[in-house]
């Protein structure tokens, strides 16, 4: 089977690798590096994404980070890979929906926002604890897996993920421009400045997730320098950029910039306080509704 690097899938063809075989359904997005089709696995029938990345081979981080989190359910589940077309080639859980594309005709009421902030600290904290940072937290790259009868947040893309301590509990060196991290707005303030990326900035960026689906989100600007003294300005008065409306997440924010001045996280501490935002039933699973043309919404 050959095809122009440029066109990597087409809907319809079938992809086999070994006793693998996968038929694309379609492409359901592309980046500079590579893409994602959606793909049915022929041996069990169930919908999958495909992802395409050029230029790295299957021992690159990505795919071992995802082997090392396979026990963590929250994490988007890694089923093969393989090399294709100087490409790698990720063969990952299908997903519903990203809750993105879920605030963008959805009104994420106190309550769903709290529960779903509280559902996140404790994959962060799964995924610390086995030594692995995302740094790539955003509305885009939380997904909804629905399975007919209940839905639970995976979050997804760990291609800028990173080892920051080993299984013994060792430290590890974390880059810090290996990416372009201070051209994100959602980037937290200490990467915004390049400086390596700890746990907590990834609960950093879970916090600017959740504003983010609640339409708050003050570090929208163009200007750089704007940027970082409005994320300066927060960690120093969280209260003055989250409004009436959003004021439920003032103790969150104002626990989380502590516990960074003392550089000691306390995850339960924060799992606790998130839990005290809103009153929600932190054992039941989300409900998913779906409405006309295509409309999905969580509660």
């Amino acid at each position: 089977m050959q095809l122009s690097p440029n066109i990597m899938f087409q809907a319809g063809q079938m992809v086999s690798v070994g006793t693998s075989r996968y038929t694309v359904v379609s492409k359901l997005g592309e980046g500079t590096y590579g893409a994602v089709f959606k793909v049915v696995d022929m041996e069990d029938r169930r919908e999958k994404a495909m992802k395409t990345i050029k230029g790295v081979n299957e021992g690159c981080e990505e795919v071992r980070n995802l082997m090392a989190l396979d026990g963590v359910e929250g994490v988007q589940k890694l089923h093969n890979s393989f090399m294709f077309n100087n490409h790698l080639v990720l063969v990952l859980e299908f997903y519903l929906c990203d809750l993105g594309k879920i605030a963008e005709r959805q009104r994420c009421s106190q309550r769903l926002v709290s529960k779903i902030g509280f559902n996140m600290l404790h994959i962060l904290w799964q995924m610390h604890h086995i030594g692995i940072l995302h740094r790539d937290i955003k509305p885009e790259n939380v997904m909804i897996s629905y399975d007919g009868a209940k839905a639970e947040l995976r979050l997804i893309d760990f291609g800028v993920s990173v080892v920051y301590k080993t299984p013994e509990g060792k430290l590890q060196k974390v880059p810090k421009k290996d990416y372009g991290f201070k051209w994100a707005p959602y980037t937290s303030s200490n990467m915004s400045h390049q400086i390596p990326a700890t746990v907590f900035d990834d609960v950093e960026m879970m916090l600017y997730c959740l504003m983010a689906i609640r339409k708050c989100y003050p570090f929208n600007v163009e200007s750089l320098d704007d940027r970082n003294d409005l994320k300066k300005k927060f960690h120093e008065h969280p209260q003055d950029y989250l409004g009436k409306k959003n004021r439920f997440l003032v103790p969150f924010a104002q626990l989380l910039f502590a516990q960074q001045g003392r550089r000691a996280i306390d995850y339960p501490a924060l799992i606790d306080c998130m839990k005290k935002t809103s009153k929600f039933n932190e054992k039941m699973p989300f409900i998913v509704h779906f409405g006309r043309r295509g409309r999905i919404s969580i509660e």
